[in-house]
């Protein structure tokens, strides 16, 4: 309890700063503590609680035409996102939040500028994200590498990404319900798990406040690599292919 305890908050203090990280940061962590179903399934609701503190001052600040679009991809993406989760079995789930976090860290870093990108495409980033985020907890890093490549101020940048992520968590986490993924032991981990994610929510906002601008690439997304990295190293897929060699 003590590790998930400080998993939560170092990925609400992420989240809180970047506007982006939580689930993605949980889910792997807790995947190491908890069967990946359950781990992805506490992180979406966990990334849903702590962040409804943040929605009032997101929805203040966010791109609305931006957001309109990114979630009707998302809605797209929300049925085979959980058709993904419902048949891959637990150590391909596991290896897959880990290589799709992986390749978010690794783009973020790369900070790839695609100039033709603009409002129009939102869509289809919201697609991917959607994806992401409803099979692995990881739509925080396509998002973001979209939403760095348009004509967007740090603020509405980073509440757009607030608000986006609280209504896919929400649509998830209902879907996983519906799908009977989301069970009572997922909930009551969730539930204790709250308090640590909401300080780190609040001592990253105030870390934004007071030192705005850290590039993700230099903070987040290098802790995405390591985290992916070691959870790739631990699944036993990766085990058993690395031992055939």
């Amino acid at each position: 309890m003590v590790a998930l305890c400080m998993i939560a908050a170092c990925a609400g203090l992420v989240r809180g700063y970047c506007g982006f990280g939580f689930a993605l940061i949980a889910v792997l962590g807790f995947s190491i503590l908890m069967p990946p179903h359950q781990a992805l399934s506490c992180a979406l609701l966990l990334d849903l609680l702590s962040a409804l503190p943040l929605l009032r001052s997101g929805w203040r600040t966010a791109s609305r035409p931006l957001l309109r679009r990114l979630l009707y991809g998302m809605c797209a993406a929300l049925l085979p996102g959980l058709w993904l989760v419902y048949w891959l079995p637990s150590d391909m789930l596991r290896l897959l939040i880990a290589l799709m976090t992986l390749c978010g860290g690794v783009l973020i870093v790369a900070n790839i500028r695609l100039r033709a990108l603009s409002l129009r495409h939102a869509p289809l980033a919201g697609v991917v994200s959607g994806l992401a985020m409803t099979t692995a907890s990881a739509g925080g890093p396509p998002l973001m590498l979209y939403l760095l490549n348009l004509p967007l101020r740090s603020a509405p940048r980073r509440a757009t990404a607030i608000v986006f992520f609280i209504v896919s968590s929400l649509l998830a986490c209902a879907g996983l319900l519906f799908a009977g993924a989301l069970t009572t032991p997922a909930i009551v981990s969730a539930l204790m798990l709250l308090l640590p994610s909401l300080a780190g929510n609040l001592a990253g906002h105030l870390l934004c406040l007071r030192h705005p601008g850290l590039p993700a690439r230099w903070s987040v997304a290098p802790l995405l690599i390591v985290m992916a990295l070691g959870a790739i190293a631990q699944s036993p897929l990766w085990l058993t292919v690395s031992h055939r060699l």
